[in-house]
């Protein structure tokens, strides 16, 4: 398990070098009705990035550290994102 007071660190956009969040859409083929299952979001990198992928569709975390999710939705709140649960 990852510490949550270092969340912070996952949010970095150097990580784009290994994966970015254009490149796993991409990779995932997601269209704007599929209904997607993210497990282990952290404070949500991908999520943010999905779930504006996601018109029609939405996006459901599961993560094992309430923390995370609580993160999550706080990113996802700021940006004005709604369909995630």
């Amino acid at each position: 398990m990852f510490p949550p007071k270092y969340a912070f660190t996952l949010l970095i956009p150097f990580r784009n070098i290994f994966l970015s969040p254009k490149k796993l859409i991409l990779r995932l083929d997601l269209k704007e009705n599929h209904n997607v299952l993210e497990i282990g979001p952290g404070p949500g990198y991908f999520s943010t990035h999905v779930a504006k992928k996601l018109k029609h569709g939405g996006l459901l975390l599961l993560d094992i550290q309430q923390e995370m999710l609580d993160l999550s939705q706080k990113r996802l709140e700021r940006m004005g994102i709604k369909n995630v649960d």
